[in-house]
């Protein structure tokens, strides 16, 4: 029912788009994208079970963590906060936990049942969220670097939907058109500006 909120987004990014990469959350709206549009994803967790690159996954990390007003200025807090809490299933440590998954040497399957045993895992993850941070400042420290991780991935639509994700910021993005909005669900693009 909820995704019939998203109807009029879909038909919009449908009608008259200029093609490019789509930027959204959660994996039930990527679908939507998928089926309903002829773009491409910047970030579904699908990837994960592919050839996906590291760097990949890092930067995507980089991007959503950028969005999100809580963990800007400190990605290491807000990660380690968010691997503390086991109610948190946010994308963002999902993301992070692949990451960690992937350096920890560990299989996934004993991996996924150690990720809360700091025994195991706590000197791992301390060294992990310290260098994922630093890389993270090294990309966001230029004013245009966030930016030009999503330029790079050609992402010109944002779906927001702003009742599941309301930490997200977008003030950075230049030339951002609100297209439609239905249901706290907003359709904007990007406009980037000529090199």
């Amino acid at each position: 029912l909820q995704d019939q909120g998203y109807q009029r987004v879909m038909d919009a990014l449908r009608v008259g788009s200029s093609g490019g990469a789509v930027l959204t959350a959660d994996e039930s709206t990527a679908f939507l994208v998928t089926i309903y549009s002829s773009h491409d994803l910047f970030w579904s967790s699908a990837a994960l079970v592919f050839n996906t690159s590291f760097e990949r996954i890092k930067e995507a990390l980089f991007a959503y963590l950028y969005l999100n007003r809580e963990s800007r200025a400190n990605p290491d807090k807000y990660l380690e906060a968010s691997m503390r809490d086991p109610n948190n299933s946010s994308m963002y440590k999902d993301l992070y936990m692949a990451i960690e998954g992937y350096t920890s040497g560990l299989d996934y399957y004993d991996y996924a049942g150690k990720v809360n045993d700091l025994g195991i895992i706590g000197e791992h993850r301390k060294s992990t969220i310290s260098a994922l941070a630093g890389e993270y400042r090294a990309v966001v420290k230029s004013k245009t670097g966030p930016r030009d991780l999503f330029k790079k991935y050609d992402v010109n639509y944002i779906i927001w939907d702003a009742d599941k994700y309301p930490e997200w910021d977008l003030s950075f993005f230049p030339n951002l058109e609100r297209l439609v909005s239905n249901e706290g669900v907003t359709l904007y693009k990007i406009n980037w500006p000529e090199q």
